[in-house]
């Protein structure tokens, strides 16, 4: 398979620069595999389906997450990869299950259709007659497929581009996951480091107005808190601003 150079480059850094979910509306990584792949490919239609993401590892479709979704190139193919992604059938749920590329799969083949009931038929009201699936693989985690629908025997050549294109968005998606972890990861301890500074003030102004040890207005702090089923910084918060005096007795 002859193709430009800068096309093949062009695609592989729209690729690596995009996201899941992409800013004001744009088209999104799922879709735009899906599209650059019928596009550099000519003879084929794509799907991809995202089969999770999430902060855990290993591969296959259990976990949950956020991040899981599904594209194709033109609106039957989408509509495809969406159901298929229910039903839990199809080229895209196997490969991006068990991380395997499948070579090639044909709806008419009786073995085919009674693994893929649903899926078959409709890909062959489609007009497609084979298909063959390249795992999104980052690392040892497999995030998704990249599903080629073909007329005919999908070569090596193609295969291998697939799969090429396959890794670039799987770098992307892995990149997308680890920084929504490490936002979260910051998220919390700005969160943890707010509240440790809200409760020492209240605990040091405790200390001050009731001529205790700082232990003991932490612990006049907390008793109350428990008592009344309520947050620590909360209750805190509420000593600083005056709204909520604390003493020997009444916490």
């Amino acid at each position: 398979m002859a193709l430009p150079e800068q096309l093949l480059a062009d695609v592989f850094v729209e690729l690596a620069g995009s996201t899941l979910h992409p800013p004001q509306g744009g088209p999104g990584l799922l879709e735009l595999l899906a599209r650059r792949t019928a596009g550099l490919l000519g003879d084929c239609s794509a799907a991809t389906v995202c089969v999770y993401i999430d902060t855990g590892g290993g591969s296959g479709s259990g976990g949950g997450g956020d991040g899981g979704g599904t594209a194709g190139s033109d609106a039957a193919v989408r509509a495809l990869a969406r159901d298929a992604a229910a039903w839990r059938e199809g080229p895209g749920h196997d490969c991006g299950t068990t991380g395997v590329p499948m070579k090639d799969a044909v709806f008419d083949d009786p073995a085919v259709h009674t693994r893929w009931p649903r899926y078959a038929a409709r890909a062959r009201d489609l007009g497609h007659v084979r298909a063959a699936a390249c795992p999104l693989r980052a690392g040892a985690r497999t995030l998704g497929a990249l599903v080629l629908l073909s007329r005919d025997r999908l070569g090596s050549d193609t295969l291998t581009l697939g799969q090429s294109l396959a890794d670039v968005a799987a770098i992307s998606l892995e990149r997308e996951r680890q920084i929504r972890e490490n936002r979260l990861l910051v998220g919390q301890l700005e969160h943890a480091l707010d509240s440790r500074v809200l409760i020492e003030q209240a605990k040091g102004m405790l200390a001050a107005r009731l001529a205790v040890p700082p232990q003991e207005a932490f612990t006049l702090l907390r008793r109350h808190a428990r008592s009344h089923n309520r947050v620590l910084r909360d209750v805190a918060r509420e000593v600083i601003d005056g709204r909520l005096t604390l003493g020997g007795a009444g916490a």
